[in-house]
């Protein structure tokens, strides 16, 4: 996992994230708050990484056209994927293969 402080970054958008990549706006980002936004990006890349990345796409558009009609704009809450990584935020190395299932 890359983290990159850039200029490119609007100061409004602060950090983004693209898979492997963390772009930040500025260096005063590196604090508490950014560290649980690593670790749940951490299990985000190993979610990915178990299914080949195209079927963690795939199972994220399946599951969000179907969540979409029960949460509306609560869905990314809501998510198999990121429920797993909320929990085991600060437990990463108890986290299970395959364990965001049990969040379905």
């Amino acid at each position: 996992m890359k983290v990159l402080v850039t200029s490119f970054l609007p100061d409004s958008v602060g950090m983004f994230s693209i898979g492997w990549l963390i772009l930040l706006s500025r260096k005063e980002y590196l604090n508490p708050i950014f560290y649980a936004f690593i670790d749940r990006q951490k299990i985000r890349c190993k979610q990915q990484l178990e299914m080949l990345i195209i079927f963690y796409v795939l199972w994220y558009i399946i599951e969000y056209s179907i969540k979409i009609f029960k949460y509306g704009k609560d869905v990314k809450n809501n998510m198999s994927f990121n429920r797993e990584a909320n929990t085991y935020r600060k437990k990463y190395k108890e986290r299970k293969a395959y364990g965001f299932v049990s969040f379905l």
